[in-house]
């Protein structure tokens, strides 16, 4: 009986930490993940969790309900330490990205951190392991033909994040403009207090049809609530190490979760690439 229960425990508290997934923001139920769901002759479709980098920026302007926009890329990077180089988990992103998902300063200026090109915002953890006890600010960090200038120390997001990095690049910072159709990353929109994200979703949806030539792609929002545990195996070119609901039923706790969820989509799953 002792192992069972003790088995039980254990089986709730990571069924908690699977369902408490970037539920911490304290606007989560407004961030939402850029879908694209692409139709090909004969009738197949694909979709995409990794769409044009453009449709951050683009459907700000256009549409008032959204307050906010960035695109977001996990590139390769390696830094030196020494006579090391050391890869570090790098996130390209764009200046809203900072206070739509809550990165809390612990030096630095969350306004302008990433206005500067080469200007580069790092965890607490990461300038711990450069440079010990010292103030990081102004300091340099050196990658393969780049050196980068320490604007800013953060807090870490929890380990219950899909988001995670060590360092955060500025996509206008390394020449990649908002209005750039031709790269592919991850999409957030933070909508206004109150939105309807149905209402939006149905604004949203032939954006790219009327907007880019030959396209035949409609776009859905997914809450960044449902993206771990409601994205396994459905999405090409999607961030790894997801969950998936379906095996966490098969774990029995089908009584804690209700199937009120509205999946946007469906298809297969991939790692992501800038």
């Amino acid at each position: 009986m002792a192992i069972g229960m003790a088995s039980a425990i254990l089986i709730l508290l990571w069924v908690q930490n699977e369902w408490s997934y970037d539920r911490h923001f304290k606007n989560a139920d407004d961030l939402y993940r850029v879908i694209e769901n692409q139709h090909f002759s004969g009738g197949a479709a694909s979709s995409m969790a990794a769409t044009p980098g453009a449709l951050a920026s683009a459907l700000k302007k256009e549409y008032p309900e959204i307050i906010n926009s960035s695109r977001y890329s996990n590139p390769p990077f390696a830094f030196h330490k020494g006579e090391e180089f050391i890869n570090e988990k790098v996130a390209m992103v764009d200046k809203d990205f900072l206070k739509m998902f809550n990165i809390r300063f612990i030096r630095g200026d969350i306004n302008n951190a990433l206005n500067e090109p080469h200007n580069i915002v790092i965890t607490e953890e990461l300038a711990n392991k450069y440079f010990s006890n010292e103030d990081p600010i102004g300091k340099t960090l050196t990658a393969i033909n780049s050196v980068f200038t320490i604007s800013g120390v953060v807090k870490s997001l929890p380990l219950n994040s899909h988001l995670q990095f060590d360092i955060l690049l500025s996509f206008e910072g390394l020449g990649v403009p908002p209005d750039d159709w031709s790269v592919r990353c991850y999409n957030y929109l933070e909508l206004k207090k109150g939105t309807d994200s149905k209402i939006i979703g149905r604004k949203i949806l032939n954006f790219l049809k009327d907007n880019k030539k030959a396209s035949n792609s409609e776009i859905f929002l997914q809450n960044i609530k449902k993206i771990h545990l409601f994205s396994s195996r459905k999405y090409v070119y999607d961030i790894s190490g997801h969950g998936d609901i379906t095996y966490r039923y098969q774990r029995s706790w089908r009584y804690y979760i209700r199937e009120d969820f509205e999946p946007c989509c469906h298809i297969y799953s991939h790692h992501c690439l800038y």
